[in-house]
């Protein structure tokens, strides 16, 4: 057992210093760590159906088995934003280091951020100055505030 976490720590230590090598080497060209992004898609998709299931489900176990396909379906786009506005901020270097560490630090933030952005068909830029707690919970009072009109109509 610790032989393999030693062994992890020591791949993700390499994985960290050849990333960092490229970033500091090339700094001008864009793009170089795209594929090691889209390498995580098929991840990122698993952990945000589980998070979807895990909002909108709770612990109803029936709720849970309905929302699979919704939420598997919901996460496909939504990884697809996160990942290309990864490449259009320039910020690969510093998402896969935060995804690696397992942090959501600055870069994810800013990622998220103009993802939500794109997602409203707004300018990418909108949320900059907007912190992601107050965009999460905007949308989720409207989104409330949505539902409940609907059942009254």
């Amino acid at each position: 057992m610790m032989r393999a976490k030693m062994k992890k720590t020591s791949f993700n230590a390499a994985l960290i210093a050849i990333m960092a090598s490229f970033g500091l080497a090339l700094p001008a060209q864009a793009g170089l760590l795209s594929p090691l992004i889209w390498l995580v898609k098929p991840r990122l998709e698993r952990h945000l159906a589980k998070q979807c299931i895990k909002i909108t489900a709770g612990k109803d176990i029936d709720l849970k088995e309905r929302m699979q396909q919704a939420c598997k379906d919901f996460t496909k786009p939504v990884a697809t934003c996160l990942i290309k506005q990864t490449e259009a901020s320039g910020r690969e270097l510093g998402v896969i280091v935060e995804i690696i560490r397992g942090e959501f630090g600055n870069d994810i933030e800013v990622v998220a951020k103009r993802c939500s952005a794109s997602i409203l068909d707004l300018p990418t830029d909108t949320f900059k100055e907007v912190p992601l707690l107050e965009i999460i919970e905007n949308l989720s009072e409207e989104s409330t505030d949505n539902s409940t009109q609907e059942l009254g109509n």
